[in-house]
């Protein structure tokens, strides 16, 4: 699969960084995530990056500054999808960051007992 390096928003203000690495894919979050509608722009990205159930994908949030309540929703959609199916992801967010650990501590219903599905503080 050849992945898009790097993507940016609208706003400029949010950039996901894309690796890939053997059977890892990882998104790296940096900067703000600040639109209304994030969802048009993160399920573009999603669809592209959890196309293939055979890849693991890293989402990296330990550098992000600051993400909306809006955001939240594409993330549900997509950890909902992956619990309910056969891919893989873990989250990773700054526990040392207080707004970090609040809004990823409440997506930690989305775990799954064979950790296909994994939020993680770092």
């Amino acid at each position: 699969m050849a992945i898009k390096p790097e993507y940016t928003n609208e706003t400029k203000e949010l950039i996901l960084k894309v690796s890939e690495s053997g059977d890892t894919i990882t998104i790296k979050w940096l900067g703000r995530s600040t639109e209304v509608n994030p969802g048009i722009f993160l399920g573009e990205v999603f669809d592209e990056v959890f196309s293939d159930d055979s890849k693991k994908v890293v989402m990296n949030f330990v550098e992000l500054q600051y993400m909306n309540s809006s955001t939240i929703t594409p993330l549900i959609s997509v950890l909902e999808k992956i619990k309910n199916g056969t891919g893989s992801c873990i989250l990773e967010y700054s526990d040392s960051l207080k707004w970090q650990e609040l809004s990823f501590g409440a997506l930690h219903l989305f775990k799954t007992a064979d950790n296909r599905v994994d939020i993680v503080g770092v």
